[in-house]
């Protein structure tokens, strides 16, 4: 269905806009649980736009600015983790402790809260990355 060198067919485009919808409304849905706000006024604030930080501050998609190391200080509080955490190269431990926390609450990473589920797919992805690494180790 995708190429460089074809035009897409009325049907092809009405397929690749309904995938842009529903995971557009996906998104909504998500920021509107993990901020505690309404999915229409998360459409109203985003209205499909990329904020810079300010602004998304003013609208309430965001807490507050920062950058990486920031941002996993707060996640590591929301978690309930200690902000020293033994380094581990393993992705298997780093799913396993975010699992933990997960067990615990539910950890919100960024705009949203990652359900239960979601963790468990990035688990299984995790496993099917890692199997053939860890006999080159």
């Amino acid at each position: 269905m995708c190429s460089d060198f074809t035009t897409l067919s009325k049907e092809q485009r009405q397929i690749r806009q309904h995938h842009v919808d529903r995971d557009y409304t996906f998104f909504l849905a998500l920021v509107a649980f993990g901020r505690d706000m309404q999915v229409p006024q998360v459409r109203a604030a985003a209205r499909g736009q990329a904020w810079c930080g300010a602004e998304a501050v003013d609208l309430g998609l965001v807490d507050s600015l920062g950058g990486y190391e920031q941002a996993i200080a707060m996640a590591k509080t929301l978690a309930g983790l200690p902000q020293v955490v033994r380094r581990d190269p393993s992705a298997r431990a780093a799913v396993a402790q975010l699992q933990d926390a997960v067990q615990k609450q539910e950890v919100g990473l960024g705009l949203a809260v990652l359900p239960r589920r979601m963790l468990s797919d990035i688990s299984q992805d995790v496993d099917k990355l890692t199997r053939g690494f860890s006999s080159r180790q």
